[in-house]
């Protein structure tokens, strides 16, 4: 969102914005840390439950569909195949699917409230709480031409 004025594409690479510094970013509840950004598909030593998100952004006949999703599961491998079984192979095959909540991410910037976000961070720093027990949550948003 800083970046808004400098008018890059979505296709800029990653070398374009290696000297722009990274920011602090805020979280739900007025603190700051620097923004985290695990592998996508990242796995994990103890493979017990933890908080996954996943976005979808992709063109469908006839126009653009975009999902942003979290859920508690135990690994990477899990969160595919229960998005199969809800989205079918075309979309799950475009998600790219993270360990942790990050609200800087574009897509949840643009689609979370701030009361959603506090439960994922929440649940995200306590997968085995009560607030993250069964979570599971998608926003969708389709553009038609």
């Amino acid at each position: 969102m800083l970046f808004h004025e400098l008018a890059l594409g979505l296709d800029c690479s990653p070398s374009a914005m290696a000297g722009v510094p990274r920011p602090q970013v805020p979280i739900p509840g007025g603190r700051y840390r620097p923004p985290v950004r695990p592998r996508p598909g990242a796995r994990r030593k103890d493979e017990g439950p933890a908080l996954y998100t996943f976005v979808i952004s992709t063109e469908l006949c006839p126009g653009h569909v975009q999902i942003f999703g979290a859920m508690i599961a135990r690994s990477a491998i899990e969160v595919r195949e229960r998005l199969r079984l809800r989205c079918g192979p075309t979309l799950v095959d475009e998600a790219i699917v993270r360990i942790g909540f990050d609200w800087s991410e574009p897509m949840a910037c643009a689609m979370v409230s701030d009361a959603m976000a506090h439960v994922l961070a929440l649940a995200s720093k306590d997968p085995t709480s009560s607030i993250a027990a069964g979570l599971d949550f998608q926003v969708e948003q389709r553009f038609v031409k």
